[in-house]
């Protein structure tokens, strides 16, 4: 999928501020109630989890079993069925006044993707994303709901189908096990639920069962058993930003630093 960061500055240059302050205040009431209803091994969006914590997760569980599938959606964002998304909140959420603020946000995101420079960017064919989907990036109800729009794509792999160990950030699912058969047979299962229960489909429906003894790419990191490393175009993109502060903002360049080198300390 095309980089989608071009996209997300376009939609936050329109966003109006009192726009975000709503998603914040919406975000900051609810989510400690709702996030409840997430299982363990989801990490994205949630406090005290995050990409590094998924990665260790994810090294764990290579070290641990034979064999992983790794499952990622087609166009998330741009796919999810604005509706069905409404009628999931709709479900933990019982003031209509609420839902009426959910649905306004919801529909605020209807024409971005029509936007012809976006569309560009998105490298988007006519037609998409189709009548009543896709969720405005950058937001951080978007973010937010994103993640709880495939819990029950969670709690259908935990409870249905016993795998042994699995995990989720935000659309890329992991699934491991000592069995090649089991995973070929989860990997289906979820692609039928996907398209039955959320309307989504999976980039490759046929994604390869791997041994763990490989090199793996997750979350902008090349993964073996015995260590990590970033991708070049993660380094390259965080040295741009040093670069930029360090021509414009002296302070924050500083504090940058300091980060990025307990950043690079971590890999």
């Amino acid at each position: 999928m095309p980089d989608e960061s071009h996209a997300t500055h376009a939609h936050r240059k329109v966003t109006p501020v009192r726009d975000r302050v709503v998603h914040h205040a919406i975000h900051r009431v609810l989510a400690p109630w709702l996030d409840r209803s997430l299982v363990d091994h989801t990490y994205a969006c949630l406090p005290g989890r995050g990409a590094h914590r998924a990665v260790l997760a994810f090294v764990g569980a290579l070290r641990r079993y034979r064999y992983v599938v790794q499952l990622d959606i087609r166009r998330y964002f741009l796919s999810i069925h604005r509706p069905t998304l409404l009628a999931l909140l709709a479900r933990k959420v019982r003031d209509h006044r609420l839902l009426a603020l959910f649905e306004r946000i919801l529909a605020g995101g209807t024409d971005l993707y029509r936007d012809p420079v976006i569309a560009r960017t998105l490298g988007l064919e006519l037609g998409f994303p189709p009548e009543g989907c896709g969720l405005p990036i950058g937001n951080l109800t978007s973010q937010w709901w994103a993640n709880h729009y495939l819990s029950g794509l969670d709690h259908f792999v935990r409870r249905a189908l016993h795998l042994p160990h699995t995990q989720r950030y935000m659309d890329d699912i992991t699934l491991f096990s000592n069995h090649r058969g089991e995973l070929a047979a989860a990997r289906d299962a979820c692609v039928g639920w996907l398209r039955a229960e959320r309307q989504l489909a999976l980039k490759d429906p046929q994604a390869q069962v791997r041994r763990t003894s490989g090199t793996f790419r997750y979350l902008g990191r090349r993964i073996r058993r015995g260590n990590i490393r970033l991708e070049g175009l993660r380094l390259a993109r965080a040295e741009e930003r040093l670069m930029r502060l360090a021509r414009s903002d002296a302070e924050a360049y500083e504090r940058s630093w300091a980060a990025y080198q307990g950043w690079l300390r971590f890999y």
